[in-house]
């Protein structure tokens, strides 16, 4: 018993060694970090009397393409707490899926007035599920200065 434990580790020790030379374990580890990389950029809050549109766009840097389609959640920063801002009654999603291949990126835009009452000056956050991961972006609305 103690002999074919000792082979076990031994051979174990062997395949280790012999994955940390090759760098087949770090490529596995690095393609493990990658495909969990999707980000957010160029993040844009636009409010004008009819609507308020956020825009965004998101990095796809992983090795699959993934899918998303308008589902989201918005949230009022209040300090260190998310508040969740509840959606219209009537708010209608298309059930588009969208896509985005590797290394690619796309434009986010939703109007969030179509699923959302409109909202007041303050920090937000909107997060969307990308594939099977999140996706988050923090923006501000600020109140336009009046010009005299």
């Amino acid at each position: 018993m103690n002999g074919k434990l000792i082979n076990l580790i031994f051979s174990a020790l062997f395949w280790l060694v012999m994955l940390l030379s090759s760098g087949k374990l770090k490529e596995l580890l690095e393609k493990k970090k990658k495909v969990e990389s999707l980000s957010a950029n160029s993040i844009e809050f636009i409010s004008t009397e009819n609507a308020q549109i956020l825009r965004f766009s998101i990095q796809n840097d992983t090795n699959s393409e993934v899918t998303y389609n308008m589902e989201g959640i918005l949230y009022a920063k209040q300090g260190e707490n998310l508040i969740p801002i509840p959606q219209k009654e009537n708010a209608i999603y298309t059930g588009a899926s969208y896509y985005i291949e590797p290394g690619g990126f796309r434009q986010y835009e939703i109007r969030l007035t179509d699923f959302y009452d409109p909202i007041p000056c303050g920090s937000y956050r909107y997060c969307k599920t990308v594939g099977c991961l999140n996706v988050e972006v923090d923006f501000e609305y600020l109140q336009k200065k009046k010009r005299r």
